[in-house]
């Protein structure tokens, strides 16, 4: 949730050189300040290695539109000159953290400066800027990026609508057979809808603020709901407020049946404008039990006795799972829906495996609770875990090693996004050894996730691209005897074997497509005038076996 921009790091000066052509890798900057410079050179901007570039105190009144060339400037300097004009190609530079147009005699400024979401440095001062402009001059460059974006025209075409897809490697001869079979089917959808509490304009400058605005962006939530056809919807970051008076209502509406989990703060603080998570289902099915949920914070204070980092890493942290069990109407097929919201912070990887394990665990004892054996399975949200985590080895695999690169200890300065470096030797891990000997290492349902290889991101920021959503749903049927514990733990902790003979095969028939992926590069992030959310929905239609 949110980019993660990165701070200005401007690099020396260097001296101008006459080179034209490839990637030096000796320098990345160029100094051709007080040259006296008339006009630039069209060699200029072929050096697209460049990341820093000094025009100032020079007498250049134009700069070509080919500018935008140089895709990796973070630093431009054109201040004192007698620039008339800024070429709108200028905004397609989205790398500048700091622009400098100071002392030229600049009267306007193209609305597609706007773009440059990362600038944390913007020298305007000393322009002759017509109004509205100059008043926003005044108030800091801030104010005029946002006053460009916000009245910027509309430009680019919206993207093709999503459609529903074969999954990759999807069987169409079992769907055949099972469609033929008349088999009991259903379809789900999983959005993160991005709630108003988080849509600030410090965490999505790309976004005009207009279209940020709650008002804009629910109706366009809803339609993608109400588009979708799905007969269950698992929503996440839904306030209680936008819950009770908007979503709840609109989509009963439609003909949906409604059920919230709510973070802890929304009772504590009597505070309605925090989030939790939100599942409807269509009024053809309905909800067995009543609605159950569990908060990671306050379940993780059964594990707390002997066990430091959950104390210090685990209690505060709010998230929630809602467990819906569904019955269709018209016959005894039932299906067990758990709606997923896990911590988002890159430096809690740690706890967002320690919440997954907790999940599964509550999910084991709500099953067995309820005598629900042959009822399938699906465990949907946002994970806030790429492929590459811990949870989504645990989820995939039925296992995690205590020695996971997840619950190692950040050294300072270490990326926590970064897991391509190997493990220091002598890296120190948390010591949640209390916690394994009470849930173990493994889980007893054999999951597989929805989407393989045909999403390319489930959330789009400026700061972070990636898949952080997940459609699980179960694969195996009969008797499944899951006993993969590393080596590492065997002697430590006891083998936790579990035999998953509770639920039936699904099939998955259909998946929510993609965005075209040309459209997704030309975003410098979501949400924007077409995306209401930073996140991208998931769909599935399933078949049991």
């Amino acid at each position: 949730m949110g980019s993660r921009r990165q701070p200005a790091t401007p690099a020396p000066k260097m001296k101008a050189e006459v080179r034209s052509g490839k990637e030096s890798d000796e320098w990345s900057g160029l100094d051709m300040a007080d040259g006296a410079i008339l006009a630039l050179p069209q060699a200029l901007f072929r050096m697209t290695f460049l990341t820093h570039l000094y025009l100032n105190n020079n007498n250049i009144s134009e700069i070509s539109p080919n500018i935008s060339s140089l895709k990796n400037l973070k630093v431009l300097n054109l201040s004192r000159n007698k620039l008339i004009a800024i070429p709108p190609s200028l905004g397609e530079i989205q790398t500048l953290i700091e622009l400098d147009l100071s002392g030229n005699q600049l009267a306007s400024l193209p609305f597609e400066l706007g773009q440059l979401h990362r600038i944390v440095v913007f020298g305007l001062e000393n322009n002759p800027f017509h109004e509205p402009l100059a008043t926003h001059v005044k108030s800091g460059g801030d104010a005029v990026l946002e006053y460009l974006i916000d009245n910027a025209p509309l430009t680019g075409e919206k993207p093709e609508e999503r459609q529903w897809m074969v999954p990759v490697g999807g069987n169409t001869s079992i769907t055949n057979r099972l469609m033929k079979e008349k088999k009991t089917g259903f379809s789900c959808f999983c959005y993160n809808i991005l709630c108003d509490r988080y849509a600030s304009r410090q965490m999505f400058r790309y976004c005009p603020s207009w279209a940020l605005q709650w008002d804009y962006r629910k109706g366009r939530i809803l339609s993608e709901l109400e588009d979708s056809q799905c007969g269950v919807l698992c929503l996440q970051e839904v306030s209680m407020q936008e819950y009770m008076h908007f979503f709840h209502p609109k989509l009963q509406h439609s003909g949906y049946i409604g059920q919230f989990a709510a973070k802890n703060k929304c009772t504590i603080l009597h505070d309605a404008t925090f989030d939790g998570c939100a599942t409807f289902f269509k009024s053809s099915y309905e909800s067995v039990l009543e609605p159950y949920w569990i908060n990671f914070g306050t379940q993780s204070m059964k594990y707390s006795q002997n066990c430091p980092p959950i104390i210090s890493r685990c209690l505060s942290k709010d998230n929630v799972a809602l467990f819906t069990l569904l019955k269709e109407r018209n016959s005894d097929a039932k299906l067990l829906v758990i709606n997923v919201h896990l911590t988002w912070d890159p430096i809690f990887k740690d706890v967002k495996v320690i919440q997954i394990m907790m999940c599964m665990k509550a999910v084991k004892e709500y099953y067995e609770k309820h005598n629900l054996k042959g009822t399938p399975i699906v465990v949907m949200g946002d994970f806030n875990s790429t492929p590459d985590s811990g949870v989504f080895e645990y989820m995939s695999k039925g296992q995690i090693s205590p020695k996971h690169r997840d619950f190692v200890v950040q050294r300072r300065g270490a990326d926590p996004d970064d897991n391509t470096e190997p493990i220091p030797d002598d890296a120190e891990y948390y010591d949640y050894s209390s916690f394994f000997e009470a849930v173990g290492t493994t889980h007893s349902f054999a999951f597989k996730s929805a989407y393989t290889s045909e999403m390319k991101c489930t959330n789009r920021t400026a700061g972070f691209t990636g898949i952080i959503d997940y459609i699980w749903f179960v694969v195996h049927v009969g008797v499944f005897v899951l006993i993969g514990v590393c080596l590492v733990v065997m002697f430590t902790y006891p083998m936790h074997v579990f035999v998953c003979r509770y639920t039936k095969e699904l099939h998955n028939k259909e998946i929510w497509g993609p965005l075209p992926e040309d459209y997704l590069n030309k975003l410098p992030g979501c949400p924007n005038v077409h995306m209401p959310s930073d996140h991208l929905a998931l769909g599935s239609k399933f078949l049991v076996k």
